[in-house]
């Protein structure tokens, strides 16, 4: 920050301090001084002081908060726009986690009740799998279970339809699947 004081211009670290050490100090105390730049016991960003009382280390944001150019280059409704890597070792999510980038797709997404869809969407989820996969799966070892009502057990009841296998033949060529088998 600089301060032009008529033909003087000078640096001033920190409100009623010219130390050259620190980026900017907003403080009440000398023990809050420090050379690591702001140093407060939390920080709020709000239009008013009621809105929340942040502790220690603490950083309350009345809005939307945008990481990068974020804000201006995706100018949307969400609270928290990054754009570029975010690395955490933990992240709580209290709705769903939705991931958008150039290697997975823009329907990829993580519920709060932690059913997990890949190339699909959640509403596309009839079944409620927890593990929805539209595409495929590389895997070491899978455990299929066959106790499920919806899964196609239903071929072997001694009411179901046998289709003919040219019948079948023709629905393999155009779906390139078997009927009611994803």
């Amino acid at each position: 920050l600089v301060i032009d004081n008529g033909n003087n211009p000078s640096i001033v670290n920190g409100i009623g301090s010219t130390e050259l050490n620190r980026y900017l100090q907003i403080v009440n105390s000398t023990g809050l001084v420090t050379p690591s730049g702001l140093k407060a016991g939390g920080l709020l960003v709000a239009n008013n002081f009621n809105y929340a009382s942040p502790a220690k280390g603490d950083m309350v944001v009345q809005g939307r908060l945008g990481i990068g150019d974020a804000l201006t280059s995706n100018p949307s409704n969400h609270t928290l726009l990054v754009n570029g890597t975010l690395n955490s070792t933990g992240i709580y999510v209290n709705n769903q986690l939705m991931v958008s980038s150039p290697w997975v797709t823009s329907s990829s997404k993580i519920s709060y009740s932690g059913n997990v869809a890949i190339g699909t969407t959640l509403s596309n989820n009839p079944n409620s799998y927890m593990l929805a996969v539209n595409g495929k799966i590389g895997a070491k070892d899978v455990q299929i279970e066959n106790s499920s009502a919806t899964w196609p057990d239903y071929v072997f009841e001694n009411d179901y339809y046998l289709p003919f296998l040219s019948e079948v033949e023709q629905f393999i060529l155009k779906h390139k699947h078997l009927k009611d088998i994803p």
